[in-house]
């Protein structure tokens, strides 16, 4: 059993797709009759993650709406720019604040340079894989709301999360973890999670893991 709060309102029921990459996604129920401002915090068990609402509505008592990873604007249009002989991490900086997101510090690999490069007109998404694809790299949200290109940790899967059931032909295992621990790039028996999905259904929340 595990408590779900969204910043500090009880969630109901709900699901939230953790990706291997880009951002996470949550739909929800909350019992609240004020709808929750812009930035949000996603909690269980002691750990919180820094989101966004991106929609939602109250209806008899309760809060259904979307939460994402990161500031919420990555559909944000940016206008087109063209950049000569620059270094990765400002062209990816320009993208995230012209559409209202932040990169994270330590975010690695952009010292490489870019000979040339026409950004067309588009979605802050969009652009941000493409410009990372000519790098190979890719991006995903952290916990703190901010955005980066590194790599998921690779760390074990805690044994507090219990194993319910593996349906091969799907290549997913479904667990019943105590919080939101359970992430792409952890292992168990030789495997690597590359997606998460949870959800909540009253007192019980279970993670559908999907291995690369």
């Amino acid at each position: 059993m595990s408590d779900l709060a969204l910043s500090g309102l009880p969630v109901l029921s709900g699901a939230l797709f953790v990706p291997e990459r880009g951002v996470w996604v949550a739909d929800l129920v909350v019992d609240t009759e004020t709808p929750p401002t812009e930035r949000v915090q996603l909690a269980a068990e002691g750990v919180t993650w820094e989101g966004a609402v991106l929609r939602g509505g109250v209806s008899e008592g309760r809060w259904m709406g979307r939460v994402v990873g990161g500031r919420g604007r990555l559909s944000r249009v940016v206008p087109p720019r063209f950049y000569q002989r620059l270094q990765a991490r400002p062209i990816v900086e320009a993208i995230m604040r012209e559409a209202g997101e932040e990169l994270a510090a330590d975010a690695p690999g952009l010292t490489g340079y870019l000979q040339s490069w026409t950004r067309a007109r588009g979605t802050a998404a969009a652009l941000l894989s493409l410009v990372l694809g000519h790098l190979g790299l890719a991006w995903r949200a952290l916990p703190d709301g901010t955005l980066t290109t590194a790599p998921w940790p690779t760390t074990a899967v805690d044994a507090s999360a219990q194993e319910l059931d593996t349906d091969p032909s799907i290549n997913t295992t479904m667990f019943a973890p105590e919080g939101l621990d359970l992430l792409p790039g952890m292992t168990s028996a030789g495997r690597t999670v590359r997606d998460v999905v949870y959800t909540l259904d009253g007192p019980s929340l279970r993670a559908a893991v999907t291995w690369r």
